[in-house]
């Protein structure tokens, strides 16, 4: 067999295969449910690829819900393509009007939108939430309704002076009264430290804290160790003088993430130096060591704000982890902050700037697009899936079109295909979700760019999809300029292969 037609047959094979395995058909979930909705999320507020992504989702209530929303399901793959059924909490619901909703998805893609899809419409369905699996990542996560945690690791906090439940950004809050008032958040106890741990709240002061300002410190967080103050960490707004006794005198206005290791203070500064009062504002922490160097990152609303980096001793992580730490101030200290507190993690592990800009635009109601409502056996327009040609730049003329079109309702329908709106292929007897392969090469004859487009009906509705590549041909072996006479499979033939 010469070169030419081995491979020829080598990408043939790889088509079908790719084929095979990509393509897919109309696939409703569960006939019990008769809705759907398909939710898009948007992959431009997504920097790079996630997994395990909790999203938040605020549901209206629907025609054909459930009152009390015992019948939501989530699935991967959207209304037509369920795939895997997703865990999720509801945190607050309000019957008949909303449900406020936090699902776990397995993968988001930052290069296209990734779709989700919500059945309901089950009168006989029971609710089916499963926050321990939603929030298995985290070690505490208090959505601040109340001080009950919701993974499985049962850190209920513990309220001491003044703690009273306001509205929240999502749903309610607490409000520390900024007087010796704190809440106690018990801990697993971390006898050797940890390399990784984040921390994310939101946060809405009482009073407007900048420059002007000259009372206390303002605690957010607040834990040491076991062994007389080792270590300590502490969330906290920053002062320009302290008297004799660490009394603040006065603000710079700045937020600082601080860590006490070895003795030795280590300040992690924002650049923000105005928290305005009655604002949210979300913070998020990221701690790391790598190598013999420990990593401090502070984000607000989702962008990384100030970083610092400091040695790391090569025995010890960070130790400032008794059995408990203080939210909103410490016992004995009366520059406790004023403001709301709401939705409160703790994870010992590392989440990536990408996750963190999209858990910000997830919160804020801006990651997510639902889509309209769909109903169990209605028509749908056929779908195309287009395996190649891809959107990319080719240097050959050897070029296969391989395409497949399901339809939900019909199994014979009229489908077409063109190559620069020139007709290659014209089937009225198409056979729902077969796979068609097309040879090009007898179109195409020069560097160009070429659109291949796929057209399909099923007597009632009509779709089309079209791909966009290059042809660039030309001569590596003799002459650059000469891209006419450049053939893959002429070039191929010229190489030699190692083994």
């Amino acid at each position: 067999m010469n070169y030419k037609n081995f491979i020829l047959m080598v990408m043939f094979i790889f088509i079908v295969f790719l084929a095979i395995n990509v393509s897919s058909v109309y696939a409703w979930w569960n006939s019990s449910w008769q809705y759907c909705r398909e939710i898009e999320i948007d992959s431009n507020k997504v920097d790079a690829d996630l997994t395990n992504f909790t999203l938040f989702i605020n549901v209206s209530y629907d025609s054909g819900m459930q009152n009390d929303f015992n019948d939501l399901r989530f699935l991967t793959g959207g209304c037509h393509n369920a795939e895997e059924e997703l865990n999720y909490e509801i945190e607050h619901k309000v019957d008949g009007e909303y449900a406020l909703v936090w699902v776990k998805v397995p993968t988001i893609s930052s290069t296209e939108n990734t779709t989700i899809g919500m059945y309901y419409g089950n009168p006989s369905a029971t609710n089916n939430e499963n926050p321990e699996a939603v929030w298995s990542d985290f070690e505490t996560v208090y959505h601040l309704t109340d001080l009950q945690d919701s993974t499985n690791n049962n850190h209920d906090g513990t309220a001491y002076g003044t703690i009273t439940q306001v509205d929240g950004k999502i749903y309610k809050g607490q409000n520390i009264g900024g007087n010796e008032d704190w809440v106690q958040h018990p801990l697993k106890e971390y006898s050797n430290g940890l390399q990784y741990f984040t921390y994310s709240f939101w946060f809405s002061p009482d009073i407007t804290i900048d420059s002007s300002d000259g009372i206390g410190v303002y605690r957010m967080l607040y834990t040491t160790d076991d062994d007389g103050g080792k270590d300590r960490i502490e969330v906290l707004f920053n002062c320009n003088d302290n008297d004799v006794d660490d009394e603040c005198k006065k603000q710079n206005g700045k937020l600082s993430v601080s860590v006490d290791y070895n003795g030795m203070w280590h300040q992690t500064t924002s650049q923000t130096s105005q928290w305005v009062a009655g604002e949210w504002y979300y913070l998020t922490w990221v701690h790391k060591r790598e190598g013999s160097t420990m990593y401090e990152y502070l984000y607000i609303n989702g962008v990384l704000e100030a970083t610092s980096s400091y040695a790391y001793d090569g025995t010890n992580d960070i130790e400032a982890w008794d059995t408990t730490y203080n939210i909103g101030g410490r016992e004995g200290d009366f520059s406790d902050f004023d403001g709301t507190f709401d939705e409160w993690r703790f994870s010992t592990k590392l989440f990536s700037s990408s996750w963190i800009k999209a858990d910000y635009y997830s919160q804020i109601g801006e990651l997510v697009i639902i889509g309209e409502k769909t109903t169990y056996g209605e028509n749908f327009p056929p779908k195309i899936s287009i395996f190649s040609p891809e959107s990319i730049t080719y240097f050959t003329t050897n070029i296969f079109a391989n395409f497949s079109i399901t339809d939900e309702n019909k199994t014979i329908f009229h489908v077409k295909a063109y190559l620069n709106d020139n007709l290659i292929y014209d089937n009225k007897s198409y056979v729902n979700n077969t796979l068609i392969l097309l040879n090009l090469s007898d179109y195409i004859n020069d560097t160009s760019t070429y659109t291949f487009k796929v057209w399909a009906n099923d007597t009632e509705l009509t779709t089309e999809e079209s791909v966009n590549f290059i042809i660039d041909l030309y001569d590596l072996s003799t002459n650059f300029l000469n891209y006419k006479t450049f053939n893959f499979l002429n070039y191929a033939n010229n190489l030699t292969f190692y083994y």
